[in-house]
């Protein structure tokens, strides 16, 4: 059957699953509708836990994510004030990424594997990213006995004799993709030699021989002696029953790649409702409870940072995380920091506009959190007039009504209960004043910097800023 029509009878087929799903929700019943070895799962009233006296009516919302997630989320209570009752439906991430991009996700909320589905599926700017990362769990390679370790994740797939199961399906296969992606990104090796390793198994997959899943490719590895790529969460699930202490798992000498389960909304729901934000909060709150971290740790799942306490758990000597070009860094003749100033100084202000001061504050505090240094001030700078909207005097909407996706309120509980006294980050605020300043009596930009313990500046003159700047970072530094 030609490409085209292979594409167009899968969609078709999605969409009779969409509609199957949408229809079971409509009915509160429970249905398991399958696909190719890949379940989707909606929970029914009899399988979830009591609900609260004080939950007159339960306000459901409904949870898209991969079977092992899915079985995580079913273990969380409803709350007792918000009464937000969780509609799981099971199914494997890149099911979920190919439905999103043609315009089928129906569910309200939704926990890839990975955020590289998002950016891979072109989906990227359709949903909002709640929480960067529930939970993590690295790629690695399964032998028996000993196993050597390799040097790259390019060397590992160039095997042929490496079983590994299909990307589309499998959560370790696409992370070790990843993995071949960062060699080249770094230079370790060069895109034509990762095109040679990969080439053979894109045209074998599935054809010379049946995809398998992970607890197959662990008990092939038994029995034969073969080596298999799986995610460590899924060696740590099924070693018991593949062979015990006869497997072993290793990464690469360089590094490997982590899942990091994000949670996400789409934009089409998140717009329309409060009540979306509010479950991903539960959903992010007890995932991070004492509660929630010990059904994820039973489930062999790290913590977002790649920490676990299971003794078996895979040593890993670096992990992947995507390059960035730092500002410093030239690229086709010119610094970044050149080619920055260039673009700028071609852009006009524009009128109306608003800023979404509240989520750059909360994006950039997570991202200090994921890659905290020990031993190093780990700091957010925040420079801002305080104003989310436009000028009082400009059309558009004043900043009063900007409905901006993370309100005050909320990015100060996030603070608040994200901030690990361990690892702690804090933000150092400076008010600029102007026209259109936040004016007086707004205080949001010291609550915010209250929030996690540093400092807010207001400004002056440019050499009294930098003085104040100065002595805020050297008494952030000295008390971390």
């Amino acid at each position: 059957m030609p490409y085209s029509q292979t594409l167009r009878a899968r969609r078709e087929a999605e969409k009779r699953r969409a509609g199957l799903r949408r229809a079971a929700l409509g009915a509160g019943v429970f249905v398991v509708v399958g696909a190719g070895g890949l379940l989707s799962v909606i929970q029914s009233d009899r399988d979830r836990g009591a609900v609260p006296d004080s939950c007159k009516e339960l306000r459901p919302v409904v949870v898209v994510t991969e079977q092992p997630m899915a079985e995580i989320l079913r273990n969380k209570p409803v709350d007792g004030q918000s009464c937000i009752q969780l509609e799981i439906v099971a199914e494997s991430s890149s099911q979920t990424a190919a439905r999103a991009e043609a315009g089928e996700l129906g569910e309200q909320l939704w926990i890839p594997d990975s955020t590289a589905r998002l950016s891979e599926s072109s989906i990227g700017s359709e949903v909002l990213i709640h929480t960067p990362s529930l939970a993590s769990s690295p790629a690695v390679v399964v032998g028996r006995d000993q196993v050597e370790v390799p040097e790259t994740w390019s060397e590992v797939l160039a095997d042929e004799s490496l079983l590994m199961s299909d990307p589309a399906v499998d959560a370790g296969a696409f992370a070790a993709l990843q993995g071949v992606a960062h060699d080249v990104d770094t230079g370790a090796v060069s895109e034509e030699s990762a095109v040679r390793a990969l080439t053979p198994r894109a045209t074998t997959q599935g054809v010379d021989s049946p995809v398998l899943l992970a607890p197959e490719l662990l008990a092939d590895v038994r029995d034969n002696g073969t080596r298999a790529v799986v995610s460590e969460r899924a060696f740590l699930t099924g070693r018991a029953k593949a062979g015990g202490d006869q497997l072993t798992a290793v990464t690469p000498a360089s590094g490997t790649a982590f899942l990091d389960f994000p949670l996400v909304i789409p934009w089409e729901s998140g717009d329309s409702t409060a009540l979306l934000p509010d479950a991903a909060d539960e959903v992010q709150g007890w995932l991070r409870s004492d509660d929630g971290q010990r059904v994820l740790a039973a489930a062999h799942y790290r913590t977002p940072q790649g920490e676990t306490p299971d003794p078996d758990a895979v040593t890993v000597p670096a992990r992947f995380q995507k390059p960035a070009t730092e500002i410093w860094e030239t690229v086709d003749g010119k610094t970044q920091r050149a080619t920055l100033r260039d673009n700028l100084s071609t852009r006009s202000p524009r009128s109306g506009g608003h800023t979404e001061l509240h989520q750059s504050t909360l994006a950039a505090f997570r991202y200090q959190q994921e890659n905290f240094k020990t031993g190093q001030l780990n700091a957010v700078v925040l420079i801002s007039d305080g104003e989310r909207g436009s000028s009082p005097n400009a059309a558009g909407p004043h900043e009063d009504d900007v409905d901006e996706s993370v309100p005050l309120d909320r990015l100060l509980k996030h603070l608040g209960s994200e901030q690990d006294p361990a690892r702690p980050v804090v933000i150092i605020t400076v008010e600029t004043s102007g026209e259109t300043g936040a004016g007086p009596g707004d205080d949001s930009l010291s609550r915010i910097s209250e929030a996690t313990g540093g400092s807010h500046l207001t400004d002056s003159s440019p050499a009294d800023l930098r003085a104040a700047l100065r002595d805020a970072v050297v008494a952030e530094a000295d008390v971390g």
